[in-house]
């Protein structure tokens, strides 16, 4: 778990974001994924704002740092805890979380109907699908922030 004295630099950093950017928080597990996906992002229309390890911590970000979008590592070891965190944080603030992971995966998440998916995409789908996807959930919202009603979209990747 993240300390209060690291979610404040957290908190600046989001502060500091171009606002013309979309925020994203990334959860995940996998450090090469992440790294990939922060390096992806960068330097496009979004700012990645924080990169945390678990569902608990992806809560506790989106809660602090109240970002655009949230990309979320769905466990393989079918662990809910993902699963959980984006119940948590679609209820909580209306953010929308985009799942990755195993392509088997995502069957497991089209059937669990507890939460609304965003989107999902294969761990290391290329850069067009990623960036797509993202771009679609982010065109749902006429603003950054702004909630809204949001479809599901599964890409294979």
């Amino acid at each position: 778990m993240l300390s209060i004295p690291k979610y404040a630099e957290l908190v600046r950093r989001c502060e500091m974001a171009a606002l013309d950017k979309t925020k994203v928080l990334i959860a995940g597990s996998d450090l090469f994924e992440v790294t990939r996906l922060e390096s992806l992002l960068s330097g496009r229309d979004y700012s990645v704002i924080a990169s945390v390890n678990t569902g608990k911590e992806a809560v506790t970000g989106a809660q602090w740092l109240r970002p655009d979008l949230v990309l979320m590592e769905l466990e393989a070891d079918g662990e809910a805890d993902s699963i959980l965190a984006a119940e948590e944080i679609g209820m909580t603030i209306t953010t929308p979380v985009i799942f990755f992971g195993d392509r088997k995966q995502s069957d497991a998440l089209m059937r669990d109907n507890r939460i609304a998916a965003f989107g999902f995409f294969a761990r290391s789908a290329d850069e067009e699908t990623v960036l797509n996807l993202a771009d679609h959930v982010r065109s749902l919202s006429s603003e950054p922030g702004e909630a809204c009603e949001w479809e599901v979209e599964f890409t294979a990747g």
